[in-house]
C-alpha cells in the first residue's frame, strides 16, 4: 500500500511539473496554481547553505546575494537512470544534461543569462534544476532571493515576486530566520503580515514552517527567546526547527553530511532546548516533515485538479478560437480587412452616439452625453470663462488704469486719434491672448475625438495583438495620418478666421456698436439722470421700424386698391418724413454732451413711460436694495441684460463705484466709459462669431471625417494598392505568428492528455 500511495505521489509530481513547463510563459488570471514548496527569508539568513543540505548538491553559496532569481530544485528518485539536467523556464530554452560537479557553475551561468537580457540585477524568470538519483526523496523545494528592505526599486520588484509566489494556499513557505538575530527584526515577517491584511489570508501561518539557522553562533538563551518571541508573533502551525548550517568553510571543503549532523545533534538535544523544541529537529526531520506536508498537500489537491485543467483548457480554446484567420489569397484579405473595418465603424458609432446611454434599463447616473454635445459643452465653458474675464474691464480698477493708458497713449499724437489708437492696442493684445487660448481648445477637442476613436481602433484590432502586429501598425499609421490631416485642415481654417477677425478690428460692425451704445447710455442716464431704466436709441429705432414696416403694408394694400396719384404723393411724404426723423435723430445724437443735464421732451417721456416703467430713483438707493433687483415686470431691462451678455451685480457694482467717485468730487471721464464700453462689447461680439466659426470647424475638420468612414476609405485603398507578396507580410502571418498559433495547438493537445491521464490516478 504504501508503494502504491508513493508511486500516485510521484505520478501527480510529474504531472504537475509538465503542467508548470506547458504554461511557463502564460500569465494573468486563471492560470493553474499548483502545489509548491517556497523558501524565503532576509538576505543571509543561509537559505542557500540549508538548501545544499536538503538537497546534497552543489548550490552557490555566498555571504552576499547569491539567488537572483527563482530556483526550482526537483529531487526525484531515479526510475531507470541517474541523470541530472538544467533549463530557464521559457519556450526559447531546452533542457540540458549536466554533470553534479557542474551544478555550481551552471546556476551561475543561467543567472547571468537572465539578469543580461532584463534591465534589473533580480528577475522572476525561473531556473530549473532536475535531479533523478536513487537516494532521493520525491521532493520540489523553490529558493527565491533574500529580501534586504533597502527601499530601492528592485527591492520592491522582489518583494511584489515573493508574494505572488506565497499567496496562493496550496504554497507551503519555509520561513528562515538567522538565530543570532532577534524574532522581532526579521524584515521577512512584514511580508507573511501583509499576505494576511491584503489578501484576507489568515491561514499563512497554518502552511509557514519557521526554521532558525546558524544555530552554532548563538547561545541557548537566545535560541530560548526565539521560540517564545515566534510563538507570540504568528504562533505558526509547525512549531520551529533549529538547523545547523555549516560555515562556507565547511561547506567548501566538502564535510560530510554525517559530520554536519553531529555538530548539529550536539546543539538540538541540549536539554534546556528541548523544553521548549518538542518536536523533531534537524536538517533530516526537516526534510521528513516537508515531504509529508508536500504529500498532504497533493492529497488534498487531487479532487481541484481536473477542474482547474478543464477550466484552463476552456479559456485556452477560446483564445484559439478567436485568433484571426491567416490569409492565403487577396480574397482571404478583403474580407478579413472588411470584418475588422465594419466592426470599428460599429463600435465607432456606438462611441459617438453612447448608444449604451439610449436604452431604458441603462443607469441614469451614467448616462453618458455624444460626443457632438461634449464638444459643444466643452465650447460652452470656454465661452463662459472667457465672458467672466471680460467682466474684469467692467471694474474701477480697469477705469483708474485706463487713465493712465490713456495719458500714456497720448504722447504726440492730435486728441481725435490717440484714444482710437489705445482701443486698437488694447484689443490687439487681448486677441493675441484669447487666440493661442482657442488653439489650445482646438487640441482638447481634437483629443477627445480621438480618445473615443482610439478605444474603438484598440477593440476592433485586439484580436490581431501579438499575432499580426504589422497588419495593426499599417492600420495605426493610416489612423493617425488621417488624424493629423484632419488637424492641419482646421489649423488652416483657424488661421484663415484669424487673420479675417485681426484685419476686422479696423472695420465697423454695426452690431458691436449697437452694444456699446446702449452699455453706454445707461451708464450716462445711471450716472447723470439718476434713473435706473435701460432704455436706448436701438429700442427705439426698432419701435420705429415696426411702425414704418406697418404702414407701409397700409401703403401696399391701398395702391393695390387703386388709389394711383395720390397714394404716390403719400409715399413721398412719408418718406420725407422718415428722412426728417432720422435728421432730427442725427442732430440730437451730436448735441447729447450739451443736453444731458435737460429735461427729456414729452414724447420721449410719453414713449418711455408706456415701455419702459420709468422709476426715478437715487443710484445709491437702487444700490442700497440688494444692488438694485430689477423690476422684472420690466422686459426691456431684461433685454439689456440678455443683448449685452453683462452680468447685473457686475454691472450694478460697477456703476456704483462710478457714483461714488462722482459724489467724492471726481468728475468721471467719458471718453474712458466710452473706451470700456467699446473693448468690452468688441471683445464679446467678436468672441461669439469667432467661437461659433471654430465650433463649426471643429465639426467639419475633426468630427465629420470620422462619421463619414473616411478612416474606412483610405485603410481599404491602401491594402488594395499593395501587391500580394507586400499584403501578405502584414496579413498573411509571419513565421513567428504561427510559431505561437503552433504552441496554442500544442498546449491544448498536451493538457488534454493530462487531463484523461487523471482519471487513472483519482
Amino acid at each position: 500500500m504504501a508503494e502504491e500511495y508513493f508511486s500516485k505521489i510521484r505520478h501527480y509530481l510529474d504531472i504537475f511539473d509538465k503542467i508548470s513547463e506547458i504554461i511557463c510563459n502564460d500569465s494573468g488570471e486563471g492560470l493553474i496554481n499548483l502545489p509548491k514548496t517556497v523558501i524565503i527569508g532576509m538576505q543571509s539568513t543561509g537559505k542557500s547553505s540549508i538548501l545544499k543540505r536538503i538537497t546534497g548538491l552543489n548550490i552557490p553559496c555566498d555571504n552576499k546575494r547569491c539567488t537572483v532569481c527563482p530556483l526550482q530544485i526537483r529531487l526525484r528518485k531515479a526510475m531507470d537512470r541517474e541523470y541530472t539536467r538544467i533549463k530557464i523556464n521559457d519556450s526559447n530554452h531546452v533542457w540540458y544534461e549536466i554533470e553534479n560537479d557542474e551544478i555550481a557553475e551552471k546556476i551561475i551561468e543561467c543567472q547571468k543569462e537572465i539578469v543580461k537580457n532584463g534591465n534589473s540585477p533580480i528577475s522572476d524568470k525561473l531556473i530549473i534544476l532536475e535531479v533523478n538519483r536513487n537516494e532521493n526523496p520525491d521532493l520540489t523545494l523553490i529558493d527565491l532571493p533574500g529580501v534586504t528592505y533597502d527601499q530601492s526599486i528592485q527591492e520592491e520588484f522582489l518583494i511584489n515576486m515573493i508574494i505572488e509566489y506565497i499567496k496562493d494556499p496550496e504554497t507551503i513557505v519555509l520561513f528562515t530566520h538567522d538565530g543570532t538575530q532577534d524574532f522581532t527584526t526579521n524584515g521577512a515577517i512584514k511580508i507573511l503580515r501583509k499576505i494576511e491584511e491584503d489578501y484576507k489570508d489568515s491561514k499563512i501561518s497554518k502552511r509557514t514552517v519557521p526554521i532558525i539557522t546558524k544555530i552554532d553562533k548563538t547561545d541557548i538563551q537566545h535560541l530560548r527567546n526565539i521560540y517564545i518571541d515566534q510563538k507570540k508573533q504568528f504562533n505558526f502551525k509547525y512549531p520551529p526547527i533549529m538547523v545547523r548550517n555549516g560555515s562556507y568553510e565547511e561547506l567548501d571543503k566538502d564535510i560530510s553530511e554525517e559530520d554536519l549532523k553531529k555538530k548539529e545533534d550536539a546543539i538540538i538535544n541540549n536539554p534546556h532546548l528541548k523544553q521548549y523544541y518538542h518536536n523533531p529537529q534537524g536538517i533530516k526531520s526537516l526534510v521528513n516533515l516537508l515531504i509529508n506536508i508536500q504529500n498532504e498537500y497533493i492529497v488534498n489537491y487531487k479532487p481541484e485538479i481536473k477542474n482547474k485543467i478543464k477550466e484552463y483548457l476552456e479559456k485556452l480554446k477560446a483564445t484559439y478560437e478567436n485568433f484571426p484567420k491567416l490569409c492565403e489569397n487577396r480574397q482571404d484579405y478583403n474580407e478579413e480587412i472588411a470584418d475588422v473595418i465594419a466592426s470599428f465603424e460599429e463600435l465607432l458609432e456606438d462611441q459617438f452616439d453612447k448608444a449604451d446611454s439610449l436604452l431604458p434599463n441603462s443607469d441614469l447616473d451614467a448616462f453618458d452625453y455624444c460626443l457632438e454635445t461634449k464638444i459643444r459643452m466643452k465650447f460652452n465653458q470656454f465661452q463662459e470663462k472667457y465672458t467672466q474675464q471680460f467682466y474684469s474691464f467692467l471694474t474701477i480698477n480697469y477705469y483708474r488704469k485706463l487713465e493712465k493708458i490713456l495719458f500714456n497713449s497720448k504722447r504726440l499724437k492730435l486728441d481725435n486719434f490717440y484714444g482710437e489708437e489705445c482701443v486698437y492696442k488694447i484689443l490687439k493684445r487681448n486677441l493675441r491672448t484669447y487666440f493661442s487660448s482657442i488653439y489650445c481648445l482646438i487640441k482638447e477637442v481634437r483629443s477627445l475625438i480621438l480618445y473615443e476613436v482610439e478605444k474603438s481602433f484598440n477593440k476592433a484590432f485586439k484580436k490581431y495583438e501579438g499575432m499580426l502586429d504589422q497588419f495593426i501598425n499599417e492600420s495605426r499609421q493610416t489612423l493617425t495620418k488621417l488624424s493629423d490631416e484632419n488637424l492641419d485642415l482646421c489649423t488652416k481654417y483657424f488661421e484663415y478666421q484669424k487673420n479675417i477677425e485681426k484685419a476686422g478690428i479696423y472695420s465697423v460692425n454695426k452690431y458691436y456698436l449697437n452694444i456699446a451704445n446702449m452699455i453706454q447710455n445707461q451708464i450716462e442716464k445711471c450716472l447723470y439722470q439718476g434713473e435706473t431704466i435701460i432704455i436706448d436709441d436701438i429700442l427705439k429705432n426698432k419701435q420705429k421700424y415696426e411702425v414704418k414696416i406697418e404702414e407701409e403694408k397700409e401703403e401696399e394694400k391701398e395702391e393695390e386698391e387703386g388709389e394711383g396719384e395720390g397714394e404716390k404723393e403719400k409715399e413721398k411724404e412719408k418718406e420725407v418724413e422718415v428722412e426728417e426723423e432720422e435728421e432730427e435723430e442725427k442732430n440730437k445724437s451730436e448735441n447729447t454732451e450739451e443736453t444731458q443735464y435737460e429735461e427729456e421732451s414729452d414724447e420721449e417721456k410719453e414713449v418711455t413711460d408706456i415701455n419702459m416703467d420709468i422709476k426715478n430713483e437715487n443710484i445709491s438707493n437702487l444700490i442700497k436694495n440688494n444692488y438694485g433687483n430689477i423690476n422684472p415686470e420690466n422686459d426691456m431691462q431684461e433685454y439689456f441684460y440678455f443683448y449685452t451678455c453683462l452680468d447685473k451685480e457686475v454691472f450694478i457694482k460697477f456703476i456704483k463705484d462710478l457714483n461714488d467717485l462722482n459724489n467724492n468730487g471726481y468728475q468721471v471721464n467719458k471718453d474712458i466709459i466710452k473706451i470700456i464700453c467699446s473693448i468690452y462689447s468688441y471683445l464679446k461680439v467678436f468672441m461669439d462669431r469667432f467661437l461659433d466659426n471654430i465650433y463649426k470647424g471643429c465639426l467639419y475638420h475633426l468630427l465629420y471625417p470620422f462619421q463619414e468612414k473616411r478612416f474606412s476609405t483610405n485603410l481599404i485603398k491602401k491594402f488594395s494598392d499593395m501587391t500580394d507578396e507586400d499584403l501578405n507580410k502584414i496579413i498573411g502571418g509571419s513565421d513567428e505568428t504561427k510559431m505561437k498559433i503552433a504552441n496554442y495547438e500544442n498546449k491544448i493537445n498536451e493538457l488534454t492528455k493530462i487531463y484523461y491521464q487523471l482519471d487513472g490516478l483519482c
